[in-house]
């Protein structure tokens, strides 16, 4: 980690970077852009319905590291650094950039038995797995719990985290459980 001169001068080099295409090589870039890697297909995604409890899943398709968030209600994120969590939520697949070429990628985060509220969902686009891979990554998240699905796509832009991609709240009444989403 740079400290002192050495992180001054690499953050004004950085500046100087984004300075100069915006100015310079952006009106030239136009249709420049490649082109986003499809949306894995939606079977790639899915979670059992009969295995109850709650299930988010992440998806995409591409040469990038995309990780998975995903806040319970008493406030305590699983990812990959941080898995189990005291209210039984944990990390169960995680993929990484290496051995994956040509295949969807899924994250998967479970809770047997998930308490009642408000579940925050974050992602972000950790790294690039290979020189040239595009600055955004088409994603697909799905939430099940007993049957209930909710969806969400979006798009994961590199070294940038989104906290809140998704916020649902998690209530059962009777033994009825529903998802809606929340804002």
């Amino acid at each position: 980690m740079l400290t002192g001169a050495g992180a001054e001068k690499k953050a004004s080099c950085r500046w100087l970077a984004a300075a100069l295409w915006v100015v310079v090589l952006a009106p030239f870039a136009t249709g420049c852009r490649q082109k986003p890697a499809p949306l894995p297909p939606l079977g790639d995604v899915s979670a059992p319905s009969a295995a109850g409890g709650l299930w988010v899943r992440l998806a995409w398709q591409g040469p990038a590291d995309l990780d998975l968030y995903v806040t319970d209600p008493s406030f305590e994120t699983v990812y990959f650094a941080y898995t189990p969590v005291r209210s039984g939520g944990r990390l169960v697949e995680d993929a990484r950039c290496p051995g994956r070429e040509g295949k969807p990628s899924v994250e998967l985060v479970t809770w047997k038995s998930p308490p009642e509220g408000t579940y925050r969902v974050g992602v972000d686009y950790i790294a690039r797995c290979e020189r040239g891979a595009p600055d955004r990554i088409p994603f697909r998240l799905v939430v099940e719990a007993d049957g209930q699905r909710l969806e969400r796509r979006g798009e994961a832009e590199f070294e940038r985290f989104e906290p809140v991609v998704l916020e649902f709240r998690l209530e059962s009444d009777s033994g009825v459980t529903r998802l809606e989403v929340e804002g």
